[in-house]
């Protein structure tokens, strides 16, 4: 019996020895130079004394790949992938599980320009977009305005950025909110690359609308900086003009940036009023405003990011802003007669400043934290001129706080597992003495004192998690409170409190059908809230004409909606949005009567109703040929606006359509038409509107000189906009301002320093300053 046994264990010990022979892989991940996943690659495991090849894969989203060997022994690996260096290692296998790491050198030598742009352009596993700046041809030449227009889903009409077609989206630099404005300031050649969010989950902010976009600057040894000069001309002669000074400065675990801008410039603009009676007296009465405004700014932006050490960083980010604008309006009848002259000088002071942290902790495997603290103040003192029959002086003052707190930490379990939890904390506060004048006919403007203030407590959970090699889960809870009061400090009798609460999913599917070709589909929901802005509450009246007037709402509540999202990736060019948002207690600007006067009339924010939004949009995003690249978006947006007694139905189209040619590799021309039909909503229809640009760039001295010369709205419409004052008015304006611009931007990039690789701070188990979590 003890011989058969012992027979029993030996013949499973053989087999047990003969699977284990069999059972030998090597993994790992393949990146490029900055560290981004490679998608695609090719990996083939040879012989090494015969150079046969044995097996092979392909790496997946994450760049990841794994090869299954037939015995122990010398191996051969080789990595291939279109526009990189092939790469090869010897690897002689002696344990059951080997890892292999490769990073590949980009070979722009076999590389096309049309190559060379969809190589930039990446869609992650969970369905954002990343495209490096730093060698890809739509930058060249081009504010950073001008480049977005070519990165998909983007879409840039003046000052308005918009992300598969969502307005209110943020723009971050580190931990600081920048806007498109002060982004322009920052040539495309000083940053390495930009991560598109299009849908944020609950850990990436608290009240977003819209999407992000995530600037990481170039990271060398050295300095970095660039002197830029923009400046704009129309029908009337110079505009502005606005010079600026970029350094970021790297060295030892340290890395700095700023921004320094100043200039001047006048802005005209010009509207015509029609005012339509109707009842047994019908009119129309026509009025002309004409507005001039002069204004003169110097601002700042800085941070500062310091590597202690593997574990720790420390970041310092914040700002100055001194602005000094004046403005006179003056208001005619149809034949020429003033009726009323307004103006104001303010003086504009605004410091902010923060302080962020992270760290990853040795408690236990994966366990990382961060917080960001940051503090604003701006104040602004001036004077408002009123004149009908006599001039009248209304002194101003207004005094605003506001702080952040934002602590949050992110733990990722082995299998990639990620969970992330953190509070927000904003408090504001806002205080304002605004004069009155004593005109019997401008009742309205009258002396107020009064403060605003608010604060919002949210704490949050959010989990992700690569499900398969395709498919991606992320899922996230915040609770939300927010208070704010209102406080007439010349009358008790009129404060006011609004509480909102309430409880707020988020939840995205992303799945690559195919990683290579960045083909894939993407299903979003959330439940979010929009507070309004804390001038809706603001008491203070401005006259619009003799005969309306605007002024604040201290009853509003914050605005909630659901929305449903579907994004389908069918490769690099084609992409397809379809959308739908409902939202109740919507803000409105509507129009009411004033019975203390006759013929007099208000417009007011008020939580009115409720809406209905269906969008859905087509992209096309291709190089077509080496010398033209193209970005064409084509949307249809249907509203549906309730409220009590009434609603509107609204049908629209619209889109935009960018194109840049390469005459040579230095020189290029751009031409960008937008356009969209009339939108009716509650409150007011909009009129149709186009716009053409066009342009020409050019790229010198090694991509170090930047000019960029164009002509914005060359061919163009006029804004109109309808008011419904009331059942028996009706008020169309005009905006008969001047529109066409020629716009010139001069930039010149300058380094003293020797080129390192720029440093991945961004991966599964670490948090990162350069994507924070606000």
């Amino acid at each position: 019996m003890k011989r058969i046994l012992l027979l029993l264990l030996l013949v499973m010990a053989g087999q047990w020895l003969s699977a284990q022979e069999g059972a030998y892989e090597v993994k790992g991940s393949i990146s490029d130079s900055s560290g981004e996943s490679i998608i695609g690659a090719t990996i083939t495991l040879q012989s090494d004394t015969t150079a046969t090849t044995l097996t092979g894969a392909v790496s997946n989203a994450q760049g990841a790949y794994t090869l299954r060997l037939p015995a122990r022994g010398a191996y051969l690996l080789e990595v291939r992938c279109i526009g990189y260096k092939t790469q090869q290692q010897r690897v002689t296998i002696t344990q059951p599980t080997m890892q292999v790491n490769f990073t590949l050198e980009e070979n722009s030598v076999e590389l096309s320009e049309v190559e060379v742009v969809a190589k930039h352009t990446k869609l992650q596993s969970n369905g954002n977009i990343r495209v490096q700046f730093k060698g890809n041809p739509i930058t060249k030449g081009k504010s950073m305005s001008e480049a977005l227009r070519f990165i998909p889903s983007v879409e840039v009409t003046g000052n308005q950025l918009l992300l598969n077609g969502k307005e209110d989206n943020l723009i971050y630099i580190g931990d600081q909110q920048i806007t498109l404005q002060q982004l322009n300031s920052i040539p495309t050649s000083m940053i390495d690359h930009i991560e598109v969010v299009p849908n944020p989950g609950v850990s990436l902010g608290q009240q977003i609308k819209g999407g992000i976009i995530y600037i990481t600057l170039r990271t060398e040894a050295g300095l970095l900086g660039s002197v830029s000069l923009r400046t704009q001309f129309d029908q009337r002669g110079f505009v502005d003009g606005m010079p600026s000074l970029f350094l970021q400065y790297t060295k030892a675990g340290v890395s700095l940036y700023n921004t320094l801008r100043g200039g001047g410039g006048r802005y005209t603009t010009l509207y015509k009023r029609q005012n339509k009676y109707q009842g047994e007296a019908s009119s129309l009465v026509t009025t002309m405003s004409d507005s001039k405004k002069r204004d003169y700014a110097v601002l700042d932006n800085f941070g500062v990011k310091y590597q202690i050490n593997k574990q720790h960083t420390l970041g310092v980010f914040g700002g100055v802003i001194y602005d000094r604008p004046k403005a006179e309006t003056l208001l005619q009848n149809g034949a020429g007669q003033t009726l009323l002259t307004q103006g104001y000088d303010q003086r504009i002071l605004n410091l902010n400043g923060g302080v962020s942290y992270a760290a990853r902790l040795a408690v236990c495997e994966g366990l990382g934290i961060a917080s960001t603290v940051s503090y604003s103040h701006s104040q602004s003192d001036g004077s408002a001129y009123y004149s009908t029959n006599e001039g009248e002086l209304a002194e101003s003052k207004s005094r605003t706080h506001y702080l952040t707190f934002h602590p949050r930490a992110t733990l990722v379990f082995a299998g990639g597992n990620q969970l992330t939890g953190g509070l927000s904390y904003n408090y504001a506060l806002d205080d304002n003495d605004a004069g009155g004048v004593s005109s019997g006919t401008l009742t309205q403007i009258i002396h107020r004192q009064f403060a605003i203030s608010g604060f919002d407590l949210s704490p949050y959970l959010e989990y992700s998690k690569m499900l398969t090699k395709c498919l991606y889960l992320q899922a996230g809870l915040r609770y939300q409170t927010t208070v704010m009061h209102y406080r007439d400090l010349l009358n008790a009798q009129n404060d006011y409190t609004v509480p909102n609460r309430g409880l707020y999913p988020n939840l995205l599917l992303q799945y690559m059908l195919n990683p290579a070709k960045a083909s894939g589909i993407g299903v979003a929901y959330r439940h979010f809230f929009s507070l309004p802005n804390y001038g809706y509450y603001s008491p203070v009246a401005t006259y619009l004409t003799k005969n309306l007037y605007s002024i604040g709402n201290q009853r509003l509540k914050q605005e909630t909606f659901d929305e449903a999202e579907v994004n389908y990736f069918l490769n690099r060019d084609w992409q397809f949005t379809y959308r739908v948002r409902y939202g109740r207690n919507i803000i409105q600007i509507m129009t009411y009567k004033d019975e203390t006067a006759p013929d007099l009339y208000y417009t007011q924010p008020s939580n009115v109703g409720s809406r209905w939004s269906h969008y859905a949009s087509g992209t096309f995003n291709k190089s077509l040929f080496p010398f033209w690249r193209t970005n064409n978006i084509l949307y249809l947006r249907y509203d549906q606006e309730q409220m009590p007694g009434r609603s509107v139905e609204s049908f629209s189209v619209g889109g935009t359509s960018t194109h840049q040619f390469t005459i040579t590799k230095m020189v290029g021309l751009s031409v960008a038409f937008s356009g969209e039909t009339a939108r009716q909503q509650l409150g007011y229809t909009l009129g149709g509107r186009y716009g053409l640009d066009l342009g020409c760039y050019a790229s010198l001295r090694h991509d170090q000189l930047q000019l960029s010369l164009s002509l914005s709205n060359l061919l163009h419409s006029r804004d109109r906009i309808t008011m419904r004052m009331g059942d028996t008015t009706e008020q169309l304006r005009l905006d008969l301002s001047p529109c066409r611009r020629l716009v010139l931007t001069i930039s010149y990039a300058f380094s003293a320093g020797d080129q390192v690789k720029p440093v991945r701070t961004e991966s599964a188990a670490t948090l990162s300053l350069e994507r924070p979590v606000l």
